[in-house]
């Protein structure tokens, strides 16, 4: 069982990508699994950029920590 903020990559979309795009569902299935591909990365990015920030935050804590010991 993950713990707290542990982040799991996982499939969540799927489609046929047709050489020729001839059938507009496929067409539709493509710009669905790309656009669900754009709203994951932006959602990933963000998390990294937390998970920066956290890090960064403890890394002067355990810096400050032990300048004072």
């Amino acid at each position: 069982m993950p713990s707290a903020r542990t982040y799991i990559i996982q499939c969540i979309a799927k489609a046929v990508i047709s050489d020729l795009f001839l059938k507009l569902l496929h067409i539709i299935s493509t710009i669905n699994l790309f656009w669900t591909i754009r709203l994951e990365l932006s959602k990933t990015i963000k998390a990294l950029e937390k998970l920066k920030v956290s890090h960064m935050t403890n890394v002067l804590v355990i810096f400050l920590k032990g300048k004072k010991s």
